[in-house]
């Protein structure tokens, strides 16, 4: 059963001055675009797993969608740890091993944006004798991420983040 998709991704887009290093009048101005592709597997002629994205037009249950977002500093001056906020779509799962973590501090929402913490999350399991014990948060928990793009962000600079969700 195919039912009708919507894109509901909305980013938060945060940026630093840094005003030692540039005239009173410069600012940093970040933009994001957000790109949502579904990944397709399928087996070639020869037998080997081809994998691939293709835009979205509709989606189905266990449909795999990757978020990419593209940061660019269209200011003219420099941003300082300019911090990228992407909600996880509802109806949809974080695939926790794709979230992109290379060159910025990642941070994770269990609560819909009202706590964060470093990624992986960690929730509060309760024990059967009482008290409680720190686990991994399950992918079905997270409800937020955030990207921290560490250092100077110069003008004209382009940075980008990914991760995927599985549609249930």
């Amino acid at each position: 059963m195919k039912r009708h998709w919507e894109l509901p991704s909305v980013v938060l887009v945060l940026a630093a001055w840094c005003g030692s290093t540039v005239l009173a009048d410069a600012v940093p101005e970040v933009t994001v675009r957000v790109a949502v592709e579904r990944e397709v597997t399928k087996t070639g002629d020869d037998g080997q797993q081809l994998r691939y994205r293709e835009p979205v037009r509709d989606a189905t249950p266990g449909d795999v969608l990757v978020y990419t977002l593209t940061a660019t500093n269209v200011g003219d001056a420099v941003a300082l740890n300019a911090a990228l906020k992407d909600p996880i779509p509802a109806g949809t799962v974080l695939l926790v091993e794709s979230v992109q973590r290379e060159n910025q501090r990642v941070r994770a929402s269990v609560d819909g944006g009202r706590t964060w913490q470093n990624f992986p999350a960690t929730v509060r399991r309760p024990l059967p004798e009482g008290g409680f014990e720190i686990v991994p948060a399950p992918a079905e928990a997270y409800t937020d991420l955030s990207w921290v793009l560490d250092g100077r962000f110069e003008a004209g600079a382009t940075r980008q983040v990914s991760f995927k969700v599985e549609i249930r």
